[in-house]
């Protein structure tokens, strides 16, 4: 009974220390992976895209909001012609991708630990965000600025907003309830 107790005031502590960590190192944004399926979903609809990329430089993903990296390694992983950076404001989020990345041996993938809206996406290809609803306005309007004409995003859960016309909302059923539907765009 003791061992029990002792789990659960342990339990109890994390829960409650994790809420200000969110809020002080997350700027309100819990880290949630991206669902296996939709990632998958996301590297074969790049597929077409990164075979019909015919300029000297490098395709370039940018991931927004990366967290621990899973979905930047997976793009890596799966298109080695590529470039992808993952963008995380979180630094132990941050740290621990660069570790994962360097000890699985993924060198076309880096991240950078700051601000997604201060990157600059002037030179990116192909976007895929996993952000908080709060958030998706700024990044409709930063997008729509910023990004190349034909460039794809993919955004998980959320929509963009105007002036972003939607490409198609994939339905995807998940084992995650707060994840199932793909939301995919592409500048005009």
């Amino acid at each position: 009974m003791e061992i029990l107790n002792t789990i659960l005031f342990w339990l109890g502590v994390s829960v409650f220390l994790y809420i200000p960590y969110i809020e002080i190192f997350c700027k309100g944004v819990p880290h949630y992976r991206t669902a296996p399926i939709i990632r998958d979903e996301i590297i074969k609809r790049l597929q077409q895209d990164i075979k019909k990329h015919e300029t000297s430089s490098p395709y370039q993903i940018v991931d927004m909001g990366a967290g621990f990296g899973f979905m930047a390694m997976a793009l890596a992983k799966a298109y080695p012609q590529a470039q992808v950076v993952g963008i995380e404001i979180d630094r132990i989020a941050c740290w621990s991708a660069r570790l994962i990345a360097w000890l699985r041996g993924i060198q076309n993938v880096r991240f950078i630990r700051g601000n997604a809206m201060a990157y600059d996406m002037g030179d990116t290809d192909a976007v895929t965000i996993y952000m908080g609803k709060k958030f998706m306005s700024a990044i409709s309007v930063k997008l729509a600025d910023e990004l190349q004409q034909g460039a794809l995003v993919f955004s998980n859960s959320y929509k963009l907003e105007a002036p972003w016309v939607l490409l198609e909302k994939v339905t995807i059923e998940t084992k995650y309830p707060h994840q199932g539907w793909l939301y995919v765009y592409k500048k005009q």
